[in-house]
C-alpha cells in the first residue's frame, strides 16, 4: 500500500492534491498541487502548470502556520510567472498581476532573490507591453538591486534590462551606463 501511494503522489499528485483539497488539508493539498504544477511545467504543459499553481496559491490561504503562508505564496506566484507569460504572453494582466504581488511579498518578507525575480518578471511585463514609464521604474530598481548585489550576474541582468527599455524609448548605449 506504500508503495501504491508513493507511485502515486510522484506520477499523480494532482490527484491526491484534489483529496486533500476536499477534505481541507491544505498544507498537503499545497504541496501536491505545487509538485502537480512543476510537473506540467516541466512537460511544456503550460495550462496545466498554471491552473495547479493557481490551485497552490488558493490553499495558501487556509494554511495553519500564518508565518509561512506569505512565503509559499511568494515561491508559488514566481513558479506560477513563467507559464503563465508563456500561455498569455508577457503583457498580459494577469501576468503583471502575479508579478506585482510577488514584488509585494517579496519586499514585505525581506526576501532580495525573490524581488528580484518577481521585479524582473514585473519589468519584462512592462517592457513588452510598452508601458515604458512602469518598465523604466523596474529597470531602476534592478540596477539599484544590482548594485547592492555581490553577484555581477544579477547586475548584469538589471543592465540589460536598463538598456532594452532605453533603447524602446529611443535612447542610446549612453543611457545604459551604470
Amino acid at each position: 500500500v506504500e508503495e501504491d501511494v508513493s507511485s502515486i503522489a510522484a506520477n499523480e499528485p494532482d490527484f491526491l492534491a484534489q483529496h486533500f483539497s476536499r477534505a481541507r488539508v491544505s498544507d498537503a493539498a499545497c504541496n501536491y498541487f505545487e509538485r502537480a504544477g512543476e510537473r506540467g511545467a516541466a512537460r511544456s504543459n503550460f495550462a496545466e502548470a498554471v491552473a495547479h499553481f493557481e490551485s497552490a496559491i488558493g490553499e495558501t490561504v487556509s494554511l495553519t502556520d500564518e508565518g509561512e503562508r506569505p512565503r509559499r505564496e511568494l515561491s508559488l506566484l514566481l513558479k506560477l510567472g513563467p507559464p503563465l507569460t508563456v500561455m498569455l504572453g508577457p503583457q498580459d494582466a494577469k501576468v503583471e498581476k502575479a508579478y506585482e504581488r510577488g514584488c509585494n511579498l517579496a519586499k514585505s518578507l525581506g526576501d532580495e532573490t525573490a524581488r528580484f525575480k518577481a521585479t524582473w518578471g514585473l519589468w519584462y511585463s512592462a517592457n513588452i507591453g510598452h508601458k515604458l514609464k512602469k518598465a523604466r521604474d523596474c529597470a531602476e530598481e534592478l540596477k539599484a538591486m544590482g548594485e547592492g548585489s555581490s553577484d555581477v550576474e544579477i547586475l548584469l541582468e538589471a543592465l540589460h534590462g536598463r538598456g532594452s527599455t532605453a533603447s524602446l524609448e529611443g535612447y542610446g548605449p549612453v543611457a545604459v551606463a551604470a
